[in-house]
């Protein structure tokens, strides 16, 4: 029963962020993904984010972001959850863990995570 529930859960992300593809502000699925059934782990290939969580962003630039920073990365979620909502889909997670930022010029986030 617990192999096919993380089977399910795993498949409903896939499907979730395959629906989601084209979103500039939320995390690409590159349609990979690797099954370890001794260990019950399953894991979907995703792009990868170099310069960590929202929650790492916070923790080294506390007190000295920027405004515009910080309007740059309430936009790109913003922009992340309208898009999702417009498809029916909820986050439901919200926070700082489950968003990757991308440092190009400036600093801009997508959304990850969504319900696996």
């Amino acid at each position: 029963m617990r192999d096919t529930a993380i089977l399910f859960a795993a498949q409903r992300e896939a499907d979730i962020l395959k629906s989601l593809a084209g979103c500039p502000n939320i995390v690409q699925w590159t349609d990979d993904v690797s099954i370890d059934p001794r260990a019950l782990q399953v894991h979907l290939h995703m792009e990868y984010y170099p310069h960590g969580s929202l929650r790492d962003y916070i923790n080294s630039h506390w007190g000295t972001a920027s405004k515009d920073s910080v309007v740059q990365i309430w936009c790109c979620m913003a922009t992340a959850l309208a898009f999702c909502h417009g498809k029916g889909i909820l986050h439901r997670d919200i926070k700082p863990d489950n968003s990757q930022s991308i440092l190009i010029g400036e600093t801009k986030m997508v959304a990850a995570m969504f319900g696996y």
